[in-house]
């Protein structure tokens, strides 16, 4: 194996390698002008077709395979610009101002249009992220900022412009306009501008967009991303550049026709030459070059490799690699190389290991992963979570870089994709055994992968059976416990296979998933039975809910009867209670008198009636009841109703005040607030109706002190002994503020202790007749705790206290 460094070329104080990712490429085209789209990471390109007898955009891996041809019409209009987004959907610009947006690498495809006036066409477009920019030919930036809003427009108005470009940073949008030796720089909110003593012909910036690179017919100009400060100036002498690009974050290319030229930080340059017009595409960590042939990648040469591979280097890594070929040899020189690099060994390790993430040869891969295993074999303490990860991906790289299936992405790479990113574009490309075995080999979850093959074998299956296809792809699913079958199902229906889509269903273990699609495929019955089964209530109410609005009353009752208690159940519970109307609608429907009976007399509950229509609906619900075994209880509970009713109406004619709306206990309180001084009236009612002298005196208490009758109600506690204490009295008359009213009572507390009573008399602020309960018991720690709540401002309080601690005492 030949050193990589051979291969090097020397930039100013680095080195710079162009290596070859697929060569020859295995497509049949030719590029020369069509528009050409390199995905990130090289790994689908796209190209406008023109020359072969059917107009496409064709779709190829890095290697130059046909993944997908995209028939294109000359009625579809003019091509201006094409470019993929992060996520391999190839976006196409037309010259009417239509953006196209083709996912999956498929000819699906979603449509755009930019609103321009009749005359406006583009012209030209630049991308950034899932947005773009064009330029009409009346010189107006229109723009997206995601496909999803109404396109916008700078304000930006220039009479002639020379280049522009635009920067994605920070979540802003910067647009620069080269015109008349001045770059204008645009945001929705200011505008800015930057003279120059020369034309800018060409304005591009490094991923990160910490740069500028300016282009003038005799020079390159390198500045700080906002112009501020020129930090370099090259002379070129090429007529005609086709292409800048930035090389990573760290040098420019100039692409002519048949030369590459990269420029750094210096006066310095270096050239690679080609036979045809090379296209070029800046990526993280490099730069992917595409000609008619081959596929490269210029990349920046780490300083751990350089120290590792350099001829003639001392370093450690370097003579750790060393030692492989002296075990190879049997050479006792290899132990040598240990002692040698003992101290810095460590490092050594760890360059090779990283420098083997950076080979695109498997051979020295294994040969600087041996170099790293040999070297931390003698050591006592290293961790070889990066050794183990490395090798890992690596493996994966290298099943991706295969020219079958056309991936050529490096390690930087393979950590912005992310593994699931990297799944995701072999799911594209319809890799689904070598994505599950990725997925197996890095001990991940195969579900994306079997949906994403079922769901194409349920498109693309015309010729098999539902039932048959049913069985191949449960039977394939079988391998994995996480997959959608409710997102299958979706799929089999969208696509007219009714009955797969119901035998995929029938698979889905999550019930509530089952449902909102039975609705869509109008299967509202067996809906409405999976949404029992899963026993979720909100559930079974949004299915009545939204069958109730889709079907006629009869033909919902029909269908509410057909299913089981608990959909009833909670119709009548929850769905009658909002719609008291619609329950008594599904009575009379299915003829349940006593429901209908006890309807109407739950509905009128709510409204005050006349004692006339509320003994109507109790005589009624009566006559249901009768002969009824289940009912006989109910029966004495009617006429307790009916005898309560009778006796408001007398009540009314007497006071010349309704009683009809209230309960028994309600008519209690309110009886007494219209009874005589001594409640003659009141205390007949309750003895009637059998109502406890408990419930008396609190609903008598409670309603005397609410309408703040005061004599009355001191009259009715001296009357007789109170069965429930005078506690209620003085709370009662507390919580209507009348403290002078509840100190009424305390005395008459004689159920409380001394330091109950005390705590009564504190709460009104009668601190001396509290001291005097405190004193007539001889206690000293109540007496202090009436001092302190008084305060020492009360100086009257204060001396009492004194004076009976001093008689106890």
């Amino acid at each position: 194996m030949n050193n990589p460094s051979l291969g090097w070329e020397r930039l100013d104080t680095v080195f710079y390698r162009l290596r070859e990712c697929y060569s020859p490429l295995q497509w049949d085209i030719e590029l020369d002008e069509q528009p050409v789209a390199i995905s990130n990471s090289a790994a689908a390109i796209a190209v406008f077709n023109s020359h072969s007898s059917h107009t496409s955009i064709d779709i190829f891996s890095g290697s130059g395979v046909l993944l997908n041809s995209i028939p294109w019409l000359l009625s579809n209009g003019q091509i201006v610009s094409m470019s993929w987004t992060d996520n391999e959907e190839l976006l196409v610009v037309l010259q009417n101002g239509t953006i196209r947006k083709f996912s999956d690498l498929t000819s699906e495809f979603d449509e755009f249009g930019l609103n321009l006036p009749e005359d406006s066409i583009v012209q030209e477009a630049k991308f950034f992220q899932d947005g773009i920019v064009v330029l009409t030919n009346e010189k107006k930036f229109v723009f997206f900022s995601s496909f999803s809003q109404v396109p916008r427009h700078f304000t930006l108005n220039v009479d002639s412009i020379d280049c522009w470009n635009i920067l994605y940073s920070d979540r802003v949008l910067q647009l620069f306009v080269s015109s008349n030796k001045s770059i204008h720089i645009s945001t929705l909110t200011t505008e800015t501008s930057v003279k120059f003593g020369q034309v800018i012909t060409g304005i591009e910036f490094p991923p990160n967009g910490s740069f500028a690179s300016l282009l003038t017919p005799d020079n390159l100009i390198i500045a700080t991303s906002d112009l501020e400060n020129l930090l370099s100036e090259f002379s070129h002498n090429f007529k005609h550049i086709r292409s800048m690009q930035w090389c990573s974050n760290d040098a420019v290319v100039l692409a002519t026709n048949d030369e590459l030229q990269v420029i750094g930080p210096g006066d310095d340059s270096i050239s690679f030459y080609y036979e045809n017009r090379p296209f070029i595409r800046s990526q993280n960590d490099g730069l992917t070059v595409l000609t008619q042939s081959k596929l490269e990648f210029l990349s920046r040469v780490a300083n751990f490799t350089e120290e590792t591979f350099r001829i003639g280097s001392t370093k450690a890594s370097a003579i750790l690699l060393d030692s492989i070929d002296q075990l190879d040899r049997h050479s006792p020189k290899a132990d040598e190389n240990l002692r040698i690099v003992k101290p810095n060994l460590v490092e050594a390790v760890d360059n090779c290991i990283r420098s083997a993430s950076e080979e695109f040869d498997p051979q020295w891969q294994k040969k600087l992963l041996r170099a790293a295993s040999f070297g931390k074999s003698i050591l006592d303490f290293y961790s070889s979570e990066e050794f183990v990860e490395i090798c890992n991906n690596l493996r994966v790289l290298n099943a991706v870089r295969q020219p079958e299936v056309g991936m050529f992405i490096t390690y930087a790479q393979l950590l912005n994709y992310g593994h699931q990113g990297l799944i995701q574009s072999l799911i594209r490309r319809r890799l689904f055994l070598l994505a599950s075995k990725i997925c197996k080999f890095l001990s991940s979850f195969p579900d994306n992968i079997y949906f994403a093959w079922a769901k194409l074998k349920i498109k693309s299956s015309y010729n098999t059976n539902d039932k048959e296809l049913s069985e191949i792809i449960l039977d394939k699913l079988a391998e994995t416990k996480r997959v959608s079958y409710t997102g299958l199902s979706e799929v089999a229906y969208n696509e007219g296979r009714v009955e797969l889509a119901h035998l995929l269903l029938d698979h889905e273990p999550v019930l509530e998933n089952q449902v909102p699609l039975l609705l869509q495929m109008g299967q509202d019955k067996n809906a409405l039975l999976k949404s029992e089964q899963s026993g979720n209530v909100d559930l079974i109410c949004s299915v009545l809910l939204r069958l109730y609005y889709k079907f006629s009353l009869s033909q919902f009752f029909i269908l509410l009867s057909d299913s089981t208690d608990v959909s009833i159940g909670i119709f009548k519970d929850i769905i009658g209670s909002v719609k008291p109307d619609l329950l008594l609608e599904y009575y009379y429907q299915d003829d349940q008198l006593i429901k209908i009976a006890e309807s109407n007399l739950l509905q009128d509950s709510t409204y005050s009636l006349d004692a006339e229509t509320k003994r109507n609906r109790l005589l009624e619900l009566l006559k249901a009841y009768e002969g009824k075994k289940f009912y006989e209880n109910d029966v004495p509970i009617i006429e307790s109703h009916l005898k309560l009713l009778n006796y408001q109406e007398t009540l009314t004619n007497k006071f010349n005040h309704s009683f009809v709306a209230f309960s028994k206990i309600e008519t209690i309180s309110e009886l007494a607030r219209l009874d005589d001084e001594k409640l003659t009236e009141t205390q007949k009612y309750a003895y009637q109706f059998g109502i406890s002298s408990t419930q008396l005196y609190h609903s008598v208490v409670k309603s005397l002190a609410k309408s703040h009758q005061w004599d009355k109600l001191f009259q009715f506690a001296k009357s007789k002994k109170s069965p429930v204490g005078y506690e209620l009295f003085f709370r009662e008359c507390y919580l209507q503020n009348e403290k002078r009213q509840a100190g009424l009572y305390i005395g008459m507390c004689k159920e409380l202790t001394y330091k109950a009573r005390a705590d009564l008399y504190l709460k009104i602020g009668e601190y001396r007749l509290a001291a005097d309960e405190a004193s007539k018991k001889k206690d000293i720690d109540l007496l202090q705790l009436v001092k302190d709540t008084a305060g020492s401002t009360n100086v009257g309080i204060t001396r009492l206290i004194e004076d009976y601690v001093t008689r106890i005492g």
